[in-house]
């Protein structure tokens, strides 16, 4: 498989509210006129990060959302013994820092996938502005709504798959995460590594590796480095529904990092190919 083109209708140099692709994503979505002036200069300087750059740190003050404009972040916790896991992968259009809503304190970590970008809101100015503008409030409680479902996803995929239905429901969400965006459903470029991916469904690097190879010899998938084109949509989903697995090739408990709900801190993320978050 040839090397997937990066091209993303995000990434134009036009820094403005109205001339961004995301705004039909972010909080911005469905304003205009002088709404959308006022949600312009309500929005902070757009900040540029650097590859594995924080975007905040767990334990920081919470005065600030982040719509992510360009690239890719990733999330972090810290479990009661002291280790770091990964809890979210964040695209454009995606709202980041709503954990800090509840104690003004930030619980989880966000750094950059790679080079990226985002749109700072801070929260006062926001929630002033969302008393004038009708909706604004709306897409504040989506956002907010979109944040405990994935939670709640991850650990129904944690507690209730093995690895290759962690693997393959993490594909298909991408999958359509990417095609909500315009982009391309099935060939796209991921952000992340395997490592990271593994971390985030409880698997070690070598089962990652191992089922990545096992999609691709089954003719699920085809993949170069990080990029992948997905070939076998209904046969991933069955997979990821538990359907199809043999049985003789089901991974042993050592190979799967078990998941302890209790260590993790109490949590409150025409078509085009894209670096997506391996």
């Amino acid at each position: 498989m040839s090397a997937l083109q990066a091209v993303s209708p995000f990434t134009g140099p036009g820094r403005s509210c109205q001339s961004c692709g995301v705004r039909v994503f972010c909080l911005g979505r469905g304003l205009d006129g002088e709404n959308l002036k006022k949600f312009e200069m309500a929005r902070g300087q757009i900040r540029v990060l650097r590859r594995d750059q924080h975007l905040f740190r767990a334990g920081d003050e919470f005065d600030t959302l982040y719509v992510v404009r360009s690239g890719a972040i990733k999330t972090l916790e810290t479990t009661d013994d002291g280790q770091e896991r990964i809890t979210g992968f964040y695209l454009p259009g995606q709202v980041l820092g709503l954990d800090g809503i509840e104690n003004h304190q930030h619980r989880s970590t966000a750094v950059s996938l790679e080079t990226s970008s985002v749109c700072p809101l801070p929260y006062r100015r926001l929630m002033t502005l969302s008393a004038d503008i009708k909706g604004l409030q709306d897409q504040i409680w989506r956002a907010m709504s979109h944040e405990i479902a994935n939670k709640q996803k991850l650990l129904l995929t944690l507690g209730t798959k093995d690895a290759e239905g962690r693997l393959a429901t993490f594909l298909l969400a991408m999958s359509e995460r990417l095609k909500g965006m315009g982009y391309s459903a099935t060939e796209f470029r991921l952000s992340m590594g395997r490592h990271e991916i593994g971390e985030y469904l409880g698997l070690n690097l070598e089962t990652v590796s191992r089922v990545f190879t096992r999609f691709h010899n089954a003719g699920l998938i085809e993949r170069e480095r990080r990029s992948v084109r997905l070939l076998d949509v209904p046969a991933l989903l069955a997979r990821s529904i538990g359907q199809g697995y043999v049985a003789a090739h089901r991974e042993t408990p050592a190979t799967v990092v078990p998941f302890d709900r209790r260590k993790i801190r109490a949590q409150t993320g025409p078509s085009r190919s894209r670096p997506a978050a391996a």
